[in-house]
């Protein structure tokens, strides 16, 4: 389909700057609205098929602390898919959901306190799942 998917999985944030992080990350995404992949404009097409989009509302739908919900929608701008909005989960350390890969527009943000929790947290998936 031409599509490519390196969105970000998980998030790890330093405690000193967590509020900071989230509120900026936040206004960015809220920026990030599902939109015809045939125009130049748009920033987030829809997800390649329902079997992805049955995956990206299971996720979305699990209980927990959302930072930002996440919604399907079935049209945008007059055209049928299936169309998503980023969501992020404030993630518990050990929670599955940071563990794996979702391949839809869902992150799971954690917090650490020095660099070995950071990379304890980092390792602790036998993943490598896109970060930077």
């Amino acid at each position: 389909m031409g599509q490519r998917c390196n969105s970000t999985s998980r998030i790890l944030v330093h405690r000193e700057v967590e509020e900071q992080f989230i509120a900026r990350l936040l206004d960015s995404l809220r920026r990030y609205v599902p939109g015809d992949p045939t125009d130049e404009e748009t920033m987030l097409g829809p997800l390649a098929s329902e079997p992805a989009l049955n995956r990206y509302s299971d996720i979305t739908n699990r209980p927990g602390e959302w930072l930002l919900a996440g919604e399907a929608l079935s049209e945008v701008s007059g055209k049928r898919g299936y169309y998503v909005k980023p969501a992020v989960l404030y993630s518990p350390a050990g929670s599955p959901l940071g563990e794996q890969e979702v391949f839809c527009p869902v992150a799971t943000f954690e917090s650490f306190r020095d660099f070995g929790e950071a990379m304890a947290l980092h390792e602790s998936t036998p993943f490598g799942l896109t970060a930077s």
